[in-house]
C-alpha cells in the first residue's frame, strides 16, 4: 500500500473485460502483487439525463433521465490548459499599465494606489484573455466554443477594471445650455 502506480503510464487497464496489464516501460511488473481499488460507475448523457449550460456553468438532472433525485454524480471534465509566455505576461502588464496611466493617472502615480494597481492588474488578464482567444481561433483545434470562454474571461476582467476606475475618473456633467448674460 505504498506505492501508487498510475493507469496509462504504469500499467493499461481494460474497462470492457476488467483486465489489468503492465505497460512496457511502467514501473509495475507482472509478477508484482498489487491492491487495485475500483469504484464502478455509471455514464450519463447530455440531453438525456441532464442539460449543460456551460455559458452559465449550469447542470441540471432530467426528470426522465436515469438520475435519481438526491444521487451523488461526479463529473469528469478537462479543463481548458494554454501555456502563456513570460513575454506575453510582460507586454500585458506594460500594456495594462500605459493604458492605465493614460486614462485616469497622467502624472504615474498609480502605484502607490492599490486600486490603480488592481485595475490594471485586471486590464493585463483581459488582454491575455484575449491574446488566449485569438490563439484558439487561429489554431482552429476547438473553433469558437475555447474561443468564446477566453473572451466571456476576457470581459468580466474588462469589467472588473472598470469598476475600480471609474472612481478615478472626473465625474461627467451634464452640457448646460447657454446663458445670456
Amino acid at each position: 500500500m505504498g506505492t501508487v502506480y498510475r493507469e496509462n503510464v504504469d500499467y493499461v487497464f481494460d474497462y470492457v473485460t476488467g483486465t489489468l496489464n503492465t505497460k512496457t516501460g511502467g514501473t509495475l511488473s507482472n509478477s508484482q502483487t498489487v491492491t487495485v481499488w475500483y469504484v464502478p460507475f455509471t455514464l450519463y448523457l447530455s440531453g438525456v439525463d441532464y442539460s449543460l449550460a456551460s455559458d452559465r456553468s449550469e447542470i441540471r438532472r432530467l426528470a426522465t433521465g436515469s438520475i435519481a433525485v438526491g444521487e451523488r454524480v461526479w463529473l469528469d471534465y478537462h479543463p481548458i490548459y494554454v501555456s502563456i509566455s513570460d513575454e506575453i505576461i510582460t507586454n500585458a502588464v506594460t500594456m495594462a499599465n500605459g493604458m492605465v496611466e493614460t486614462e485616469v493617472d497622467p502624472n504615474r502615480e498609480f502605484e502607490v494606489d492599490p486600486t490603480l494597481s488592481a485595475a490594471a492588474t485586471y486590464r493585463a488578464l483581459e488582454i491575455v484573455c484575449r491574446a488566449a482567444a485569438s490563439r484558439e481561433l487561429a489554431a482552429s483545434r476547438s473553433g469558437d466554443r475555447v474561443a468564446s470562454v477566453w473572451i466571456k474571461l476576457a470581459d468580466g476582467y474588462s469589467e472588473r477594471s472598470e469598476l475600480l476606475l471609474r472612481g478615478f475618473r472626473p465625474p461627467y456633467e451634464s452640457p448646460q445650455n447657454p446663458v445670456r448674460s
